[in-house]
């Protein structure tokens, strides 16, 4: 009974209210979702960054203690790209604009260009991380080839890196999809926001 009151309410309040009404819905909403989005993209870069961290010292040590020369030049490349891992996501997450002490509108700009940002690092994680793990990792098992009796253990070794390659992959698009109604919404209420009333 209140609820029907208050819909008819609603909608015989003049335009400028009823605009005024979504727009203050929109921005609740896009607060609400925003706050559990950038917690998702913490803890994804916490996680990426904490593997890089830890492969990084393991690899360059390694480089020095193997005595395979493919093996050692992949220890050190594998070092550089998780340094490389680091710089990307430490980057990208600079790029977050913070909600205060500039105007609301701005910060919705910089925001949905933040959101591209990490939609296309999603997009993109073929190029700039798939492919080198990949590849730098056959290169380091390719030095251990010599070893007799390890080449069993050294294809099913490629062939886990090809899974896990694909399942990284299938993880990431997953999560890019989930940019696409954020950046929506985001647009959404800039027009909100920038229509006359």
């Amino acid at each position: 009974m209140i609820e029907k009151e208050l819909i008819r309410i609603w909608k015989s309040s003049p335009r400028e209210e009823m605009v005024k009404f979504e727009k203050s819905r929109l921005m609740i909403e896009v607060a609400n979702s925003s706050k559990h989005f950038n917690q998702l993209l913490w803890r994804r870069d916490m996680r990426e960054i904490a593997a890089a961290l830890t492969s990084i010292p393991i690899f360059f040590y390694i480089a020095f203690d193997v005595s395979f020369l493919a093996s050692k030049i992949a220890a050190c490349l594998i070092s550089i790209w998780g340094a490389s891992v680091i710089f990307k996501l430490i980057h990208a997450r600079r790029k977050k604009p913070k909600p205060w002490g500039q105007d609301y509108l701005k910060y919705l700009h910089r925001y949905k260009k933040h959101l591209t940002l990490q939609k296309r690092i999603l997009d993109n994680v073929l190029q700039w991380y798939i492919v080198p793990f990949v590849l730098l990792m056959f290169l380091f098992t390719s030095g251990f080839l010599t070893v007799p009796g390890k080449e069993l253990f050294i294809y099913l070794y490629w062939v886990f890196i090809i899974l896990l390659a694909l399942v990284i992959y299938r993880l990431n698009k997953k999560a890019a999809k989930k940019f696409s109604p954020k950046i929506e919404q985001l647009e959404r209420l800039i027009e909100t926001l920038n229509s006359p009333y």
